[in-house]
């Protein structure tokens, strides 16, 4: 029997190791500047290229029951999958502005430019002020905002 505790135990192992994976290779592959460096040049496309890429890989081994490239393992193809899809999730949330935050619902518009903006300004507490063109002005007075707080929510007790 598997237990939920069990499969808690291993897939923080499992993370321990695919991190270090991710470490070594973003170091030969991008340096330690910006790990994302190499993959950013051709965005989340490229991610997506790569996870094709190893989806295929797994994909004959599965119907071949071999492989023809010894020096990269199937293990090692199923890490790069897995590795790829985290940095397509955080380039992802990058693109949107948000960073690394708690998994939540991205709306139907989150890639509309105007929502973009909104997006960024509630997280930083701002609620007034949004420009369709994605300027934000604090001191534009449009009835809620004011000058003294920039726009933001006063903190009233």
């Amino acid at each position: 029997m598997y237990t939920i505790d069990m499969l808690e135990y291993d897939i923080k192992m499992l993370v321990k190791e695919l991190s270090k994976v991710r470490a070594e290779k973003g170091h030969d592959y991008s340096g330690t500047k910006d790990t994302f460096a190499n993959l950013r040049q051709f965005g989340s496309f490229g991610v997506l290229v790569r996870i094709g890429d190893k989806f295929n890989r797994l994909k004959n081994f599965y119907e071949q029951g071999t492989l023809a490239v010894n020096d990269e393992k199937v293990e090692d193809s199923m890490q790069d999958l897995i590795n790829y899809a985290l940095f397509l999730l955080l380039m992802y949330r990058q693109e949107l502005g948000l960073g690394v935050v708690p998994a939540k619902v991205v709306p139907p518009d989150a890639f509309d430019p105007i929502r973009i903006e909104q997006t960024k300004a509630e997280a930083c507490g701002y609620t007034e002020n949004i420009k369709p063109c994605g300027i934000y002005n604090p001191f534009e007075k449009n009835g809620a905002g004011d000058t003294e707080t920039g726009g933001r929510k006063a903190n009233v007790s």
